[in-house]
């Protein structure tokens, strides 16, 4: 008995080291589980990994587990060699590439001169609203003896040569033609394959968000979790401007008719003393707008006008006054003469 409570304190530190020793393990097992999960998701942010390449991974890590864990037979199933013969046919069949249809991007610019600039403004909006398409810009000007229309038309691509052959019997002379097809079937590939992954590492780090215990760890995926959302942001943007760019294929069309002059010369008498008198008009404002843009000139000149006016008029001033002067000692001079006379 007193061999027991002898040892007894002994074997209660034995037992308080013990359970010291298993907490801590666990508090390791769990941390490194956490950074085991985070460097996970790390990895999944090499752009490299396409998504067919990360559903391989993951198919393939169901087929080892199936195959480590041994199953029973069940009525209506079939054995574990047969499952996994199964998942490996899907793999198989889940990794074989697939078709992508074509995504081309077509444009075309077209100048071209017309009988009736009127007639073929009308018949190009016919043309437009026949063809489901549209007008994004539209540009009318007048330059010398030229009479311009400029139209950028958006226009489904399927119907993009139609309508490219139809503008083109509007014109009288086609003065260039050009069109031009961009495939962007690789890039609109390489932007889904990096979205989806991007989109799975997303939903990797919002599980890990899950599972943060510390304040710190919860920060650190939140800032990892906002670049990767800025990513996928842009990506999608990217993405809707390439299917909005194939969907919609654009035509720039110039059409243009020529003034004759003969238009000019039968004009009435009263209406060419119009003509001239609104063309001197013109004239005169004209020449005070240039002359509103040489102001710094005029007052320089006016400045130096001043000047030179200030400076010849204190000379008279001066000359005036010592002519005065002399008058006034020519007379001080005779009137002394005077009277040196009277006195003599």
């Amino acid at each position: 008995m007193n061999i027991v409570r002898h040892y007894l304190p002994l074997l209660y530190c034995l037992l308080l080291c013990s359970v010291l020793m298993s907490c801590e393990q666990n508090a390791t097992l769990h941390s490194g589980s956490y950074k085991e999960a985070v460097e996970s998701a790390n990895d999944l942010n090499d752009e490299s990994f396409e998504s067919a390449g990360l559903l391989n991974m993951y198919d393939e890590s169901v087929v080892e587990q199936e195959r480590a864990e041994p199953q029973e037979p069940v009525a209506g199933y079939a054995t574990t060699s047969t499952s996994s013969t199964t998942v490996n046919q899907n793999v198989t069949t889940s990794s074989t590439p697939k078709k992508t249809a074509k995504k081309i991007i077509k444009n075309a610019n077209v100048r071209c001169q017309v009988d009736d600039i009127g007639i073929a403004y009308k018949q190009i909006n016919a043309l437009v609203a026949k063809h489901q398409a549209y007008i994004s810009k539209e540009e009318q000007n007048n330059r010398g003896r030229r009479a311009n229309y400029d139209f950028t038309i958006r226009v489904p691509f399927e119907r993009f040569d139609t309508l490219l052959s139809e503008l083109s019997k509007v014109a009288i002379q086609v003065d260039y033609k050009n069109v031009n097809a961009r495939d962007v079937t690789e890039e609109f590939v390489d932007i889904k394959a990096r979205l989806q992954t991007k989109r799975a590492l997303e939903a990797r780090y919002i599980d890990i968000l899950k599972k943060a215990d510390s304040v710190k760890d919860m920060l650190t995926v939140e800032k990892q979790l906002q670049v990767v959302r800025e990513e996928i942001e842009a990506k999608e943007g990217r993405l809707r401007y390439l299917s909005d760019q194939v969907g919609q294929s654009t035509i720039k069309i110039k059409v243009y008719q020529l003034l004759h002059k003969e238009t000019s010369v039968k004009a009435s008498f009263l209406r060419r003393v119009k003509n001239s008198f609104y063309n001197g008009w013109e004239g005169l404002l004209e020449f005070f707008v240039e002359i509103v843009t040489i102001w710094p000139f005029i007052l320089f000149l006016l400045l130096l006008m001043f000047f030179i006016a200030w400076l010849l008029r204190r000379r008279r001033k001066r000359k005036h006054k010592e002519r005065l002067e002399l008058k006034e000692r020519g007379r001080d001079d005779s009137r002394k003469d005077d009277s040196l006379r009277n006195d003599s």
